[in-house]
């Protein structure tokens, strides 16, 4: 089994047929040369656990493909991963065997669609989620030798403020926050977004609100969180929109399969277009990923420890 070794179920083959044929190929292996700079790298993070981002990023991913963009979407949830339960995916290799040493990154890169790629990683090895500052940079370097073909690389974080998901935040040009109307996680996003700005100097920030009942829900809790970060910090947040909370997407989950193309019809499927739709309305911070002067700053913070100093300012209420 060729490039990333990977089985695909039926059913997930019919589905993801919906949005091009699978490649047989490596990904993009007509492009000629290198296209410096031209790679959004966005983080898909959120300070709580189980407000669906791995449903998010892979759901945004095959919508953008749709709509013609080349995406990359790395399962950075180093020790738990699930971006490959999404996609119905069966993978022999991962992102443990590249830190291992085993393989080179293109080397366990999955074809989905001719536009669309996956870097699994593995679910219950204790070591990734204590990667080392040199592992994680040359994890990252790795990214960029893959960067020219791809128009975006998403980047599904681990849930909370780990060393891990604060060095992939730190990577990416712009951050797509994810939380729920739950007053635990607005809580949270608050707290992420603090550290994010405050002590890593990350300045492109997005909120996305899942599991709304209606456009109001979510509108009332960027206002919460803006108002307190206005406040305190003098930080406007972007708003993402939201996505409505849908039975289908819990159907699309048990059968391990993106509610986007098993579902086109259902009400969350027509967020993540809508999403899509404004993706480059929404971020625009230069891409940074083939920039020499930008990975020379990444590896000096990253020898620098997290900060895990209490919050200051109270959080929204």
């Amino acid at each position: 089994m060729a490039r990333g070794e990977c089985d695909k179920g039926p059913r997930i083959q019919a589905s993801l047929r919906a949005v091009g044929q699978e490649s047989r190929t490596p990904p993009y292996a007509g492009v000629e040369g290198p296209v410096v700079g031209v790679m959004r790298t966005i983080a898909i993070a959120s300070g709580k656990g189980g407000v669906g981002k791995t449903n998010i990023a892979v759901n945004l991913a095959l919508s953008l493909s749709q709509r013609g963009k080349r995406v990359l979407l790395l399962d950075a949830d180093l020790g738990l991963a699930n971006v490959d339960i999404v996609l119905g995916l069966t993978c022999r290799k991962t992102l443990h065997d590249v830190v291992a040493g085993k393989e080179r990154l293109a080397d366990v890169v999955v074809n989905i669609n001719e536009r669309f790629q996956v870097l699994p990683a593995s679910s219950g090895v204790l070591e990734m989620e204590r990667l080392a500052p040199e592992q994680r940079m040359s994890l990252a370097q790795e990214l960029r030798s893959l960067a020219a073909p791809y128009d975006v690389l998403l980047i599904d974080t681990a849930a909370g403020m780990t060393e891990n998901v604060m060095f992939f935040t730190r990577m990416a040009d712009d951050v797509l926050l994810v939380a729920t109307p739950e007053p635990t996680a607005i809580t949270d996003t608050y707290a992420m977004i603090k550290v994010l700005r405050t002590r890593h100097d990350v300045q492109s920030i997005a909120l996305l609100v899942n599991q709304v009942v209606t456009a109001a829900q979510g509108a009332e809790v960027h206002q919460t969180l803006n108002r307190v970060l206005q406040q305190f910090f003098g930080i406007q947040l972007t708003y993402a929109g939201y996505l409505f909370r849908d039975g289908a997407l819990q159907h699309a989950v048990r059968e391990r399969r993106p509610v986007v193309t098993s579902r086109p019809q259902a009400l969350v499927s027509s967020s993540f277009r809508t999403l899509a739709a404004h993706f480059d309305q929404l971020f625009r911070s230069p891409p940074r990923t083939l920039d020499a002067d930008f990975w020379s700053a990444l590896s000096r913070e990253n020898l620098t420890p997290i900060d895990r100093a209490p919050l200051s300012q109270p959080p929204p209420s």
